[in-house]
């Protein structure tokens, strides 16, 4: 946001700037300085930049940017991705970049998580979960079953509990 009304008001001084979000003017030069890479930050983060108030970049700045490239290439397949699928591919990536006694602790997955703005958890809902190649077969094969059932009887168990009794 400050950068964005600074860009609007390009004539207004730094010290008006500074006094207005309440910040020292050291900082608000900081920021105007590293303006390129808060902007990436942001853009890479999404809304999740927000909440951060600085940019921190891991011990294995590569071999994070790798992992999170799997984890976004992983969920734009609808792969779910959880903490411990997470962990597993850290491990096996931290082999490939020779990093010696590296561990996925549960503190670096949340760290690494927070860093990159990421959430690894389950996907649900069915947008994605079909393969519509196999719909037509899918089709013609449940009518088959379900004829023998009457139609008070059939149930679609994804989207409806079955109660006991």
């Amino acid at each position: 946001m400050l950068l964005k009304k600074f860009e609007g008001n390009p004539c207004t001084p730094k010290k008006a700037f500074a006094e207005h979000f309440n910040v020292p003017e050291s900082t608000l030069r900081g920021i105007f300085k590293n303006r390129e890479a808060i902007i990436e930050v942001h853009r890479e983060c999404g809304i999740q930049s927000k909440k951060r108030s600085r940019i921190q970049s891991g011990k294995f700045e590569e071999f994070e940017k790798v992992l999170v490239l799997w984890f976004k290439e992983a969920r734009a397949s609808n792969i779910p991705v959880n903490v411990e699928l997470l962990r597993e591919k850290a491990v096996q990536l931290s082999k490939s970049f020779e990093m010696e006694n590296f561990s996925a602790s549960h503190g670096w997955v949340e760290k690494f998580k927070n860093r990159h703005g990421l959430a690894a958890c389950v996907l649900s809902g069915e947008s994605a979960s079909v393969n519509e190649g196999n719909v037509a077969q899918w089709k013609e094969d449940l009518a088959i079953l379900v004829n023998v059932y009457e139609q008070k009887n059939i149930y679609n168990c994804d989207e409806t509990g079955l109660s006991f009794n």
